[in-house]
């Protein structure tokens, strides 16, 4: 079975640059697998009201604020289609449209039918927070944050976040597939926080990791 990620494109209010499209596709090259980028491009309610059609020409605003979003996310699957034929990536793409208030969460419940989720991020960008808060804590997917100011390398070093509950080891399966790519795993436990299981869990799991074959650490 082929490992397929997901890159959403949230293009309103303010869509990600097409840095991107690169490290999306550089990101799926190196865990080999497929990628589906989705345009989430907003729509708005239709305005009735007379006076608001008089003083702002709201119609307008909305058609123009609609056509912005929609043409900004066939630039970026273009962007992306490119970069995925100069690296051989198998590509595919498709677009939906969601009112504003509800753009994150569309792209979040179309995450759930892949394997990864890539994120583009860039620090000033409400969409990419309002994006990024949506999928990490609801996509129930590992969903990795591609920065605009790096370009992707090798998968080198992999952290794990680990206390020994059910819920880590879930998270732990889910992501599975990572651990392969990396020259270097470091499993990471914050102590006197919290109960944790008898003896030393970091050192535990990272043992077990060493035993598939794995370079890993506590």
């Amino acid at each position: 079975m082929r490992y397929k990620a997901f890159l959403p494109l949230v293009t309103y209010p303010d869509p990600v640059s097409e840095a991107t499209a690169a490290n999306a596709v550089g990101m799926a090259a190196r865990l080999g697998s497929d990628l589906h980028a989705l345009a989430v491009n907003v729509t708005f309610p239709p305005v009735s009201n007379a006076l608001s059609r008089f003083l702002l020409d709201t119609p307008q605003m909305i058609r123009d604020g609609e056509a912005r979003s929609r043409k900004a996310g066939e630039n970026l699957l273009a962007a992306v289609s490119e970069e995925a034929g100069r690296h051989k990536v198998t590509f595919t793409s498709a677009a939906i449209t969601a009112a504003p208030a509800l753009l994150a969460e569309a792209a979040m419940l179309e995450s759930r039918y892949f394997d990864f989720v890539l994120l583009g991020w860039e620090p000033d960008n409400e969409t990419c927070r309002m994006t990024a808060e949506a999928l990490v804590f609801g996509a129930g997917r590992p969903t990795v944050l591609l920065p605009a100011s790096a370009r992707v390398r090798a998968i080198e070093h992999i952290a794990i976040a680990w206390d020994g509950s059910r819920v880590a080891a879930r998270a732990l399966a889910d992501a599975g597939g990572l651990l392969p790519k990396a020259a270097q795993i470091s499993v990471l436990t914050v102590v006197d926080d919290k109960p944790l299981p008898e003896g030393a869990p970091g050192e535990h799991l990272a043992e077990s990791l060493r035993s598939r074959g794995l370079s890993a650490q506590a």
